[in-house]
């Protein structure tokens, strides 16, 4: 999302111009502690701004929905080594300890939505970090979750489709 202004009621942008970066902001999905759409960016505005000077706020909004989503699965014992290639990736379990997975990507390394783990009862794992990197089509990451995992999924996408709206939010 971009917010290209915010009017004051006298007519004047009071978006801080040292801070015009911070406009586009990027939103993750969070679960916790409720589905709920979260950004690390804050909005500067002017000094002596408050929320009664704000008449009116204008942007654009940027929708990407997934398509052709497939689920990849390994099981964390079985499948060490373990290659599949859909969706323009190739995606390699390299391997795995107690909580952790380490997997490898060639190719359409941006059709990734996600990686989730479960357990052997199939309760699903709650992801408590990653690490790695990527250079060129091949990326190398390190996944840990909390528990023991039983079943790794890679989530990816055949592509994606997105649709751009204006928005205006008047009081």
């Amino acid at each position: 999302m971009v917010v290209d202004h915010i009017w004051d009621q006298k007519g004047r942008d009071v978006v801080d111009p040292q801070y015009s970066a911070a406009k586009d902001l990027q939103f993750s999905y969070e679960k916790k502690p409720f589905p709920h759409l979260s950004t690390g960016t804050n909005l500067i505005v002017n000094s002596g701004t408050t929320f009664d000077d704000i008449k009116k706020i204008e942007g654009k909004f940027t929708f990407k929905l997934p398509v052709g989503v497939k689920a990849l699965s390994f099981n964390a014992l079985k499948d060490k080594a373990k290659e599949i290639t859909e969706a323009g990736c190739k995606v390699k379990l390299v391997s795995t300890r107690e909580n952790m997975v380490r997997l490898q990507y060639e190719g359409s390394f941006d059709n990734l939505i996600g990686v989730n783990a479960f357990d052997a009862s199939g309760g699903q794992l709650r992801n408590s970090g990653y690490g790695g990197g990527s250079s060129g089509d091949k990326a190398d990451y390190t996944y840990q979750f909390e528990g023991k995992v039983d079943t790794i999924q890679v989530v990816l996408a055949s592509g994606f489709v997105e649709r751009k709206y204006s928005f205006t939010i008047e009081k």
